[in-house]
């Protein structure tokens, strides 16, 4: 499944970057999205572009066309329901 086709407030681990241009790649690297990290999508903008994941407990944007080149597999169940995404539910 490609990280685009995610819903909001979905979780996921990111399977693979390999189809990512080199240097957006080490640049999404760099910012710790890397192979097996858990992330949430947060919001997606009304045209689909740009979308907002939570991650290693920050907030990353980019657009749609990159997220179509990266794999991921979503994280079903008890599991994706156990934390509210950033900016979401948090304490009052």
């Amino acid at each position: 499944m490609k990280l685009s086709q995610l819903a909001v407030g979905e979780k996921a681990l990111v399977l693979s970057l390999a189809e990512l241009p080199p240097r957006s790649r080490q640049k999404l690297l760099d910012m710790g999205l890397t192979r097996g990290v858990e992330i949430i999508m947060i919001h997606k903008a009304p045209l689909g572009d740009p979308l907002w994941l939570a991650l290693k407990g920050y907030e990353l944007s980019f657009r749609r066309e990159l997220a179509d080149l990266i794999s991921i597999e979503k994280i079903s169940g008890a599991d994706a329901a156990a934390e509210p995404p950033l900016g979401e539910g948090g304490a009052a």
